[in-house]
């Protein structure tokens, strides 16, 4: 578990529209995010991801400083206390890997409080164990209330019927004159993943490179473990509202 900053509360505002849905989620390419950070994680939504468990023998897990700063001699991340960061995990925690083969030993981590806040830095991969992903959206892993702090969003999964679950989501922007934005309807499942539309829309395509003959919201997801990988097309809501990011269950 890792210590965070208050989030504060999502408001509401009506975006709606017909809802015509289908998905074709094709292979997930090999490649994996340039950088350790959460916003390439959320640009990379084909990647390859693993489930890594920190080991039951290991009572805190830091996390490491994934590059140098200006005023460190040493690079990072190393094994070197210096590049230790004060967040931490406790066996059992549960993070999601991308850049296995990166920095040996290191891997690249995020973790997601019951919040929705996220840690993304480097573990020492000897002190985690890895998982088989295997939990489909469309099962009680991927039902329930889903909360992304670094966007403000939320999103409910609620069981729907055979191939589809329905989803409702809220998202704003911050400032004096927030900016907001609302889903809800169907959403077809395969696997680990759904994709939610207010137009036709198949899926097949990246939300942002997709070109609708009129406007409107395009999402996919995709469960990762214990955490819901979110991408769309930047047209769900009002100015610089968006869905786009990891997500974890309230609890």
């Amino acid at each position: 578990m890792v210590c965070f900053a208050k989030e504060e509360a999502i408001m509401k505002s009506r975006v709606f529209g017909a809802f015509t849905f289908f998905v074709l989620w094709t292979s997930v390419a090999s490649s994996a995010p340039s950088d350790c950070t959460l916003w390439n994680v959320v640009n990379t939504f084909e990647s390859e991801f693993s489930v890594a468990k920190v080991k039951p023998d290991i009572e805190k897990l830091n996390f490491v400083k994934p590059v140098r700063t200006n005023t460190e001699a040493l690079d990072c991340p190393s094994l070197d206390p210096t590049c230790q960061l004060p967040s931490f995990l406790v066996s059992g925690d549960t993070a999601i890997v991308t850049q296995s083969n990166e920095v040996r030993p290191f891997v690249c981590a995020i973790f997601m409080s019951p919040k929705g806040v996220a840690t993304t830095a480097y573990l020492d991969s000897r002190k985690l164990n890895f998982v088989k992903e295997a939990a489909k959206i469309n099962s009680p892993a991927g039902y329930g209330k889903w909360v992304a702090a670094s966007v403000n969003a939320t999103l409910t999964v609620r069981p729907g019927g055979d191939g589809f679950v329905i989803v409702e989501g809220e998202a704003y922007t911050n400032g004096s004159s927030p900016n907001f934005g609302t889903i809800g309807g169907a959403a077809f499942s395969f696997d680990s993943r759904a994709g939610y539309s207010d137009i036709q829309y198949s899926g097949g395509e990246k939300p942002s490179e997709y070109v609708p003959t009129t406007d409107g919201c395009l999402i996919r997801m995709r469960l990762i473990g214990p955490y819901l990988l979110v991408e769309d097309n930047n047209r769900c809501g009002g100015h610089n509202v968006t869905f786009s990011s990891l997500y974890a269950k309230t609890k």
